[in-house]
This record gives structure tokens, sequence and C-alpha cells, in this order.
């Protein structure tokens, strides 16, 4: 997503969550939830390794994961 803010990727990330948490699948009459985990990662400009960029996502992923799954975390 090109030339997208902060708040846009943001607001994304979030519709995507609502989209799979709303997802049911049904299989032989019982209906299925299934929970992920997704990351996506942006960058704008690049001022670190992708060593580096890698590092921080990973740390963000974790944080959304302590803080109760089902979340957005978001930094540019």
């Amino acid at each position: 997503m090109p030339h997208s803010t902060q708040e846009e990727l943001g607001k994304f990330a979030q519709r995507l969550r609502v989209a799979v948490e709303k997802s049911v699948v049904s299989v032989e009459k019982e209906n299925l939830v299934f929970p992920i985990t997704v990351s996506i990662g942006g960058v704008v400009g690049l001022k670190e390794t992708p060593a580096e960029l890698i590092q921080q996502a990973d740390g963000l992923l974790y944080e959304a994961k302590n803080s109760g799954r089902n979340c957005v975390k978001v930094q540019l």
C-alpha cells in the first residue's frame, strides 16, 4: 500500500482482523472459527537494515500476542 499513512495502515489491519474474526467454516453441520495470527509489515524509507526491520516486526507480533491476541499493532 504505497504512500499510506500509519493511520491508514492501522485501519486496514483492523478491517482485516474483523473480517477474519467473523469468518466461519461449516463442516458437517458444525460451525468452526479458526484463530490466526497475522503480521503485516510496511517500510517507509529505509533507515534500518533488513535484519533490524525483522526484529522490530517480530517484537510487535509478540507484543500483540501478549496483549491478549486478536489485536492490531502498528509502528512506522
